[in-house]
This record gives structure tokens, C-alpha cells and sequence, in this order.
């Protein structure tokens, strides 16, 4: 879809994952975890989907005519697309898929039977999350402002074949929603299902206009659910934005949020940030939430302090945004399972732990990380020999694995453990770890009107 937005010719290859060529070895040398899809740019492979839409976004941001700019450039615009691609993969991504895995997944290409209670839990999950979708497009035209970019486009994922699963709340849910929806219609964009078990876009274009693109594509069957554990302790969203910060050199004021009374939950954080989550950022009035976006949003405006977070360059952007994609869809969701079964069920829920699950978030971590040993034999860091924001967005549970009696992070590998020994030991953590959030927020003296809510 992104190819067809801008215009561009490429080559279709096609993988057939039923006979396995997506698991054989000289495919894992392009994706070492087995995934589609996959770009080859005259030599130049990319894979993640979301990395590959950006990069392709960027690179002809200026060579198309009068066609959408994807990605906006202008400071502010592109932390609110940030921010909104977050709420994409975040809020509406999971249930979607969940929906469509159940309700026609399952019954077309499993030869499974729907458990109707799950398939009514998803949708019930995605209802809400429309909820809050229905109050942002109340304000403006389209998730990231009044553009078209490519979180919307994002939602063509597997928004349109909700309803193939018996779904219709992107047409019932709301008038706004409903509207939002019409206009993509209207453009004349369509997606067409191939015989395999998902969407597979199909644009006619001639190879022998000689883009140079090969574009392998299948979509993939993994429910990912990216979480942030939001407190006022260096965990979750609230350690990566501390120790962005903290690597800028960027002093802050810190306001507290009393989660337990549900001060998240009121009518007036509900405007800052309207699915009642910390963290929020307010940048001299400028409201900003999503984690991801908030240090991407900080890495960028402060590009000319301290180490450079986000790589300028269009090929190294293109890797770290393959790096960045990979921690959120592929090793976030387990390391959250860990979590959330080993420390936060016994100490937070008053739950006696699951040990079998623990067991199996365990173990899919630790297949995960062999692909990541792999990587990390070739270069420094994940996005290549500098450290980036994808190496930092895994301090979000990393460190707490230990505490679910999971060392992997330090037994693993030899490559794996010099990456986190390196990662760990960054000043900025080390004194957000032992001292806490506040010794990072520097001289609130100095005239910074930096907030952030955790």
C-alpha cells in the first residue's frame, strides 16, 4: 500500500511459507527470524514491515510530485505521527488481529473451531480502544493531525477484514471513526486476499520499469502486544523517557501521578493524554504521550546534545527503525509476559504465579534471543556499531527479569551479555537505577519548561 501511495514499480517475489522457504537458511541470512515481508532495495534488505514503510516513505518523500508525505517533517508534526503510530501498534493492532485471527484465522486456515467467547473479548477490547479513537478523530481529520500518514494507513493492516470476521464496529463505532474510514474508501485504495492464511496486498506494476525493489510479502501471525508498566519508578515508559532525557542532558521538572487514587483516570489528565496512561510529556505546553514517541520526539529535538539516539542517515534511520520494531513486536511482548507472570502477579495482584506460563514466556524470550545473539555477532549494538534509542527502549523490563528468576539477558549468549553488560552500564541508567527519577532531572532552575507526568 505504501509502494502504491507513492507511485513506485517494484518486483513481487513471492514466499511459500507452507513448504518452509521462509525458515530456510538462505532466507534467514535477509530475516533472521523467518518473518515476512522483506525489501531488497538494489542490495540494500530491510524487513519489519513498519521500518520498510518508513524507509520508503522517507526515501522518495521528495521524488513523487504532488503525492501524501507519509511522514511529516516539521518537529511537532512528526511527535504527534510518532505518537499516533504508537497508538496504532499499541491500541488498536492486538485486538484487531485478535479478531481476525478468531473469527476467520482460525475457522479458513486452521480448520479450527471459533471460541466465541475469545472472539467476543477481542472485540470488546478493540470497542474500547475505538472509544478513545472516536474522541481523537472528533478533534481532527485524520490519527496524527489533519494529514493523511502512515499510522493511518497502518490500520489497513487488518482493518479492513474485520468484518469478514462478523466485526463492523469500524462502520458502526462512531460517526468520526465511520467518516475516517469513508475517506480512505473514497481514494480509491483497495486491498485484495490471496489464497493464503492473510492480506496480501496486490498492486499491479511492471518489474520492467526497473525500480530495483524486490518486495516479498505475506502477513505474519503473531499477536503482539506491546505494554508499558507506567510508574514513578524507572520501569517501563517511565525509564526510557528518564534516561533519554538524562543522555540529553535535558533538565526536567518531575510530576508525580497517583495511580492508586486514579489520578490518570480523571477529566482532566483525560485531555493530556485520552487513554489515561502515563507517561505525558509537556514541552513548554506542547502535550506529548506514548513513550516511544516521547524519546523519539527528544532524541530529535535535542539531536545536537549528547550521543545522537536517532541516525540521520537514510539506510542506518532505515536499520535502527528495523531494530526499534523488532524490540517492540518481537521481544517486548515476551519480556512483558515474564514480567507480568513472575514479579507483578505475586507482588502487585496478591496472584500466586502461573508456572507453566512463566515457563512458556520464558522460553519463547530465550528463541527470540537466539536470533538477537545472532545479530549482535555482527555488530555492536542492535541497529548497527552505534547505540540508539533501540537499545535503549529495553530498559524498559529488561532489567526487572532478573527479579522473575530469568537471567537470559546474562546467560544467553557471549554476544548478548557483552550488548546488555554495555547497555547497563551507561551512566544515565546506573543513576536513574540507584538513586532514582529525580536525580535525573537536573537543574530545574536553568529555565527548562520540560514536564513529564509519570
Amino acid at each position: 500500500m505504501t509502494l502504491a501511495e507513492l507511485g513506485l514499480p517494484f518486483t513481487f517475489v513471492p514466499v511459500d511459507l507452507k513448504a518452509g522457504q521462509h525458515k530456510t537458511a538462505e532466507f534467514r541470512e535477509k530475516q533472521p527470524f523467518g518473518l515476512v515481508p522483506v525489501l531488497d532495495d538494489n542490495g540494500f534488505t530491510l524487513y519489519e514491515s513498519r521500518a520498510i514503510c518508513r524507509y520508503l516513505a522517507e526515501k522518495y518523500a521528495s521524488s513523487q510530485g504532488p503525492g501524501p508525505t507519509l511522514i511529516p517533517n516539521e518537529p511537532k508534526a512528526r511527535a504527534l505521527f510518532e505518537q499516533a503510530a504508537s497508538i496504532e501498534f499499541a491500541y488498536f493492532y492486538p485486538y484487531a488481529h485478535g479478531v481476525y485471527i478468531e473469527g476467520m484465522g482460525k475457522p479458513e486456515y486452521f480448520n479450527l473451531p471459533i471460541d466465541h467467547t475469545a472472539l467476543e473479548a477481542h472485540k470488546a477490547q478493540l470497542s474500547e480502544m475505538l472509544d478513545v479513537y472516536e474522541v481523537i478523530l472528533g478533534k481532527q481529520r485524520f490519527l496524527a493531525g489533519e494529514e493523511f500518514t502512515l499510522t493511518d494507513l497502518f490500520h489497513l493492516s487488518f482493518g479492513p477484514c474485520l468484518e469478514l470476521a462478523g466485526c463492523h464496529l469500524m462502520t458502526t463505532k462512531g460517526p468520526n471513526i465511520a467518516r475516517y474510514i469513508y475517506m480512505r474508501k473514497q481514494s480509491g485504495l483497495t486491498v485484495s486476499f490471496d489464497g493464503g492464511f492473510a492480506a496480501s496486498m496486490t498492486i499491479s506494476r511492471s518489474a520492467a520499469q526497473g525500480s530495483g525493489i524486490d518486495y516479498s510479502t505475506f502477513a505474519n501471525s503473531r499477536i503482539d502486544i506491546p505494554w508499558s508498566l507506567l510508574n514513578a519508578r524507572p520501569l517501563g515508559g517511565t525509564a526510557t523517557v528518564t534516561v533519554t532525557l538524562a543522555e540529553k542532558g535535558v533538565p526536567f521538572t518531575f510530576v508525580p501521578i497517583d495511580l492508586k487514587q486514579k489520578e490518570h483516570k480523571t477529566a482532566e489528565f483525560l485531555e493530556k493524554q485520552p487513554f489515561g496512561l502515563v507517561p505525558v510529556l509537556d514541552d513548554d505546553g506542547f502535550i506529548l504521550y506514548e513513550s516511544r514517541a516521547i524519546c523519539r520526539y527528544l532524541a530529535e529535538k535535542y539531536a545536537a546534545q549528547g550521543p545522537k539516539l536517532i541516525p540521520t542517515e537514510l539506510k542506518a534511520r532505515a536499520l535502527f527503525e528495523q531494530a526499534a520494531s523488532t524490540e517492540l513486536a518481537t521481544i517486548q511482548p515476551s519480556m512483558l509476559g515474564v514480567y507480568m507472570e513472575g514479579i507483578n502477579k505475586p507482588n502487585s495482584l496478591n496472584t500466586a504465579v502461573d508456572h507453566s506460563a512463566l515457563g512458556a514466556y520464558k522460553s519463547q524470550l530465550s528463541k527470540k534471543l537466539d536470533v538477537y545473539e545472532a545479530i549482535l555477532g555482527k555488530q555492536r549494538f542492535l541497529a548497527g556499531d552505534e547505540f540508539t534509542l533501540a537499545d535503549l527502549f529495553h530498559l524498559s523490563l529488561g532489567p526487572c527479569l532478573e527479579l522473575a528468576g530469568c537471567d537470559l539477558m546474562t546467560t544467553k549468549g557471549p554476544n548478548i551479555a557483552r550488548w546488555w553488560k554495555e547497555v547497563t552500564s551507561r551512566p544515565s541508567w546506573i543513576n536513574i537505577r540507584d538513586n532514582g527519577i529525580k536525580a535525573a532531572c537536573g537543574n530545574e532552575e536553568d529555565g527548562s519548561k520540560l514536564k513529564t507526568v509519570v
